[in-house]
């Protein structure tokens, strides 16, 4: 970390320089439960240990059920299923439960019409299991490890400049500079890993100047004007495979690019063990895209003013906060896949997620979504002022007497894009619950006309009184605010 410093003007003009730079690699050790080559085929005879009969029906809890033969049963809280999987080959059974279902979807060596042609190809993606693979503890949920490092980069300048213009005017100005960029250890090599987050960038600016000016040995007059600014940008998986493209290779339906984000399906599979911990068994990242950039100006200015036995306080300030920002939970859908889509009963009799994702069909009491973000712009205002008094009394007790007053204003948005609840509104639901004729409250959505989210606050006043006194030589008492404290005084 270099440091440089010195006058550039004798007694007049002096600066200060330093740069720092760090880098950095971290090797990270992965697990994960992933689907065995004869599962990406869509054989799942594996998952029953006890055997078939000579009918295909697993002799133990392993068995895969047709998900279109399922009927709802009140007594149960879900479908009940009525056909079996034989032998849990997914890519030789034809269902008959939906005339919908094509005959075969051709993705050789799959022939079944269960099997999904999205989820076929996701699932290709995933590697061998490598961990205790054919040995009596191997443990399909999981089975695999791996490692991979992830890497980051920063750099940081420093500048201040000290000048002093004249005896009564002191100007003196900082810059800090700071750039960063990582990357994530990807330990499956695609753009399907969902341990890997995108690359990022960050840069990192603050500014502010203080000008002190001296009227007279008892007047003084500090100013302060900063500026801050923070830019983040963190990309998805797919910007590390910048020729793949997950529209053309899976065949995803065309609105799925109005969210202008490329990313890859994202699903989370039940039992497996996720590779990184809540974000997905495969896939980009849920929330893993981010822009965001926050700006915020600075103004204060406090007049000193020393006249007997007062020491006299006035100053006020004022801030501009900007926020920029957009980060899409699910940029190309987030899908969850339980056991249950598979099993014979809602929430037990055999099945097996992994088998219910090749489906691509989800799940009873399963979940999902796919969003189109907003990019938020969003500023506000913050101004306050204040006076106080330091009223020396006596030698030995001196009183402290101040109001502050404080204004932050609502937020607005740059395009008036936004909502907010209402309670005085009047509720869609009036006149129809029952008991409540006058039913309050509702979605409200800001405009050109009315651009806050909540109104005004004016009553932001805070009063300050204390007091020290001075009980004997070796010590001090006061009290500020109302609570009492106690310290010993220095003596030569």
């Amino acid at each position: 970390m270099p440091t440089r410093g010195g006058a550039i003007k004798k007694d007049k003009l002096f600066y200060f320089v330093n740069y720092e730079g760090l880098r950095d690699i971290y090797a990270r050790t992965y697990q994960a439960g992933v689907p065995s080559k004869a599962m990406k085929e869509g054989d799942f005879g594996e998952i029953c240990s006890e055997g078939f009969d000579a009918a295909g029906l697993c002799q133990g809890d392993g068995q895969l059920w047709d998900p279109y033969s399922g009927v709802y049963d009140a007594s149960v809280g879900g479908p009940v299923r009525s056909l079996y999987v034989p032998f849990n080959r997914m890519n030789e059974y034809q269902s008959p439960g939906n005339p919908n279902l094509p005959p075969a979807y051709q993705l050789p060596p799959t022939a079944g019409n269960l099997i999904d042609p999205v989820s076929f190809k996701i699932m290709q993606y995933f590697p061998d299991p490598n961990y205790r693979w054919g040995q009596a503890d191997y443990n399909r949920f999981n089975n695999w490890v791996g490692s991979a490092s992830d890497r980051s980069s920063s750099n940081m300048i420093d500048i201040k400049i000290d000048y002093a213009i004249n005896p009564t005017n002191l100007l003196i100005a900082k810059y800090s500079d700071s750039r960063g960029t990582g990357t994530s250890g990807n330990p499956w090599n695609n753009p399907y890993c969902s341990a890997t987050a995108g690359p990022y960038t960050n840069h990192n600016q603050i500014f502010s100047m203080n000008y002190n000016h001296t009227f007279s040995p008892s007047t003084i007059l500090q100013t302060t004007l900063g500026w801050a600014r923070n830019k983040y940008v963190r990309e998805d998986t797919t910007a590390y495979f910048p020729d793949y493209d997950p529209y053309t290779d899976l065949g995803l339906p065309a609105y799925t690019k109005a969210s202008e984000f490329v990313a890859t399906p994202n699903a989370y599979i039940s039992n497996y063990r996720d590779i990184s911990g809540g974000v997905g068994n495969i896939g980009s990242q849920p929330w893993g895209i981010m822009r965001q950039a926050t700006e915020t100006y600075h103004l204060v200015g406090v007049l000193s003013q020393l006249r007997g036995k007062h020491e006299l306080k006035v100053g006020g300030e004022g801030r501009l906060h900007r926020l920029n920002y957009a980060q899409p939970g699910e940029p190309n859908g987030v899908y969850d896949f339980e056991f249950t889509g598979t099993s014979q009963y809602p929430w037990w009799g055999g099945g097996d997620a992994m088998a219910t994702f090749l489906t691509g069909s989800g799940n009873y009491g399963g979940w999902g979504g796919y969003e189109i973000p907003v990019f938020g712009a969003t500023q506000s205002y913050q101004f306050a002022a204040f006076v106080q008094d330091n009223w020396k009394i006596t030698p030995k007790l001196t009183l402290n007497l101040g109001l502050r007053y404080d204004l932050n204003t609502p937020r607005t948005e740059r395009f008036n894009r936004g909502s907010y609840w209402d309670p005085d509104a009047t509720s869609p639901l009036a006149g129809q619950v029952p008991g409540f004729p006058n039913l309050k409250g509702a979605a409200a959505f800001i405009d050109s006309k009315d651009r806050h989210y909540f109104s005004y606050d004016t009553n932001n006043f805070a009063p300050r009184f204390g007091f020290a006194y001075q009980l004997t030589t070796l010590g001090s008492a006061w009290v500020d605010g109302g609570a009492l404290s106690f310290q010993p005084l220095r003596t030569a």
